[in-house]
């Protein structure tokens, strides 16, 4: 369970981000499922969280990565590589696991890594 927030100052910005949120919780099969807050320092980011968190704790498993504060994520590379392995896979047969490539991510990052260590080489 969550600590309550002691005092939160809402804001329209803040109240538009919620609302969002839990729409994408009901319906989510026409909204991301992933979201990302980013801003300034100072001006309300882990307060927001904050109280998403303590308004859907009991709905959603939260998972937090943050760039330069996670370890092992220091590049936004990295960061991508981490957000990809925390997405749900999916379960039983899908269309794309007929398909002989890998999907768009996984491909492109293995050109990537492939680039890099060529690179090395030379």
């Amino acid at each position: 369970m969550t600590t309550p927030i002691p005092y939160y100052i809402s804001r329209k910005q803040a109240q538009d981000f919620l609302a969002k949120f839990t729409k994408a919780l009901e319906f989510p099969e026409s909204n991301p499922l992933l979201s990302q807050v980013y801003g300034f320092g100072g001006v309300g980011k882990t307060t927001l969280i904050k109280k998403l968190k303590e308004t859907h704790e009991l709905q959603v498993d939260f998972v937090e990565v943050s760039f330069g504060l996670t370890a092992g994520i220091e590049t936004p590379l990295k960061l991508m590589e981490k957000l990809y392995e925390l997405l749900p896979k999916p379960t039983g047969l899908w269309r794309r696991d007929l398909l002989p490539k890998p999907d768009p991510f996984t491909s492109l990052y293995e050109q990537y890594q492939e680039t890099v260590y060529n690179w090395t080489l030379d």
